[in-house]
């Protein structure tokens, strides 16, 4: 019977386990592929094997395709929420495990992410489940360039994410303010003010209330 010594012993695990961490350069590439398939389970298959391998700060290509899956996933959830006129949870449009999923893939590409690219900044404060709150000090630092599409939301046609723009936009206006330009500050408030004749009862008063606290 081979005896192995402890210092064997660890040196076999740590191989074992840079094997199963590591992926050959064919597996990568698609997994890559599969970020942008049909089929959501392969979508999220592949985006959870491939953050098990870790994200390189220089791997642009990865980086670019988890952005856009982000990107599709929340075009895929607004179609939802428009199907149902947003009164369902996304969890109950898509099942359970989405909404962790979403996190996760959101909290992927914030440790690398330059949220001083307008793209960037647009999906992330366009894809619901809070990304906007989860993030908040990263996106809304971006000043005008975030209350520029939170604007663009705030008319957007679902009401979830019309209230959710809203709400952001008093968010920019109490914390933030030192981020924003007076003109960018008179563009909020005239956008609040058209959500004063919103047609949903909860985003006239968000929009209300927003509007009263900052009464000049």
């Amino acid at each position: 019977m081979t005896k192995i010594t402890l210092p064997a012993a660890i040196f076999l695990l740590i191989g074992l386990s840079f094997e199963a961490h590591s992926l050959g350069q064919d597996q990568r590439s698609e997994l890559i592929k599969q970020l942008a398939s049909d089929d959501p389970g392969q979508r999220e298959e592949a985006f959870y094997k491939l953050r098990a391998v870790g994200v390189s700060q220089n791997d642009h290509e990865l980086k670019e395709a988890l952005l856009n899956l982000l990107e599709r996933e929340g075009r895929l959830i607004d179609g939802k929420l428009k199907k149902y006129d947003a009164e369902i949870g996304v969890s109950l449009g898509f099942g359970e495990g989405y909404t962790p999923y979403i996190a996760d893939l959101g909290d992927t590409i914030a440790k690398y992410a330059d949220f001083s690219d307008r793209r960037t900044l647009s999906v992330f404060l366009s894809v619901p489940y809070h990304q906007s709150s989860r993030f908040e000090s990263k996106l809304l630092n971006q000043g005008d360039a975030a209350a520029s599409i939170l604007i663009e939301l705030s008319n957007h046609d679902i009401i979830y994410k019309r209230a959710e723009a809203t709400d952001t936009l008093g968010v920019l206006l109490h914390r933030y303010r030192n981020r924003l330009s007076d003109e960018m500050v008179k563009l909020i408030k005239e956008a609040l003010n058209q959500r004063l004749i919103d047609g949903n009862t909860f985003i006239r008063r968000i929009s209300f209330n927003i509007l009263e606290r900052f009464r000049e």
